[in-house]
């Protein structure tokens, strides 16, 4: 388990004017996007204003069921590639010089959904907290290739590769603020606390 504070910037929509400010009417109620059929994408915001993924997760949508209700969907995709190429010279008194080529590869996936129950959505802050379940895997695969000169200038050769397969499943609890600066655009504070088992 381990818990972690990110400051995240939701973006409703990529359409903005004026008309969509967000006011306070006569009765106090601001007017926000916490509504019922109310959508929306949300990145985070690192140094230099640059936008990446929200809490891992490369795709995060939010959905309203109503003012207080909303699931959110995240889906985390994880892949690379590395090499790398050493030689070793005077390794021991039987091996003059030994080259070894080793290659990486791994993917993941990763899927959560949040359910988030909000406490006072017609305010312009609104707290808000929410549960719900992730699960996801990781695969990897590693090659090592070894190619050995020894004192006697005969030659070796030495090849391993080795593959694993890592799930993990899991819950997130979360408590957190959401501030509107716009009708569509809004800050987000949150507190979160992820329990998993893996094998």
């Amino acid at each position: 388990m381990y818990f972690f504070r990110s400051t995240l910037f939701v973006l409703a929509t990529l359409f903005l004017s004026p008309a969509n400010f967000a006011q306070v009417d006569s009765t106090g109620v601001y007017n926000n996007s916490l509504e019922k059929g109310a959508r929306s994408v949300q990145f985070r915001v690192t140094n230099n204003f640059n936008l990446t993924t929200f809490d891992g997760s490369d795709l995060s949508l939010k959905f309203h069921r109503s003012a207080k209700l909303a699931y959110r969907l995240g889906v985390g995709l994880n892949f690379g590639i590395d090499s790398d190429d050493s030689e070793l010279t005077a390794d021991n008194s039987f091996t003059r010089v030994r080259d070894t080529e080793t290659t990486s590869n791994q993917f993941g996936l990763s899927v959560n959904a949040t359910r988030l129950k909000y406490f006072t959505p017609k305010k312009r802050m609104s707290f808000y907290w929410g549960a719900g379940p992730e699960v996801g895997f990781r695969f990897s695969d590693r090659d090592v290739n070894t190619n050995s000169t020894f004192e006697d200038s005969s030659m070796g050769i030495s090849e391993s590769s080795t593959q694993s397969i890592t799930l993990n499943i899991g819950g997130i609890l979360i408590f957190g603020t959401e501030f509107f600066l716009h009708k569509m655009i809004s800050l987000t504070a949150e507190y979160r606390s992820r329990s998993a088992y893996t094998w």
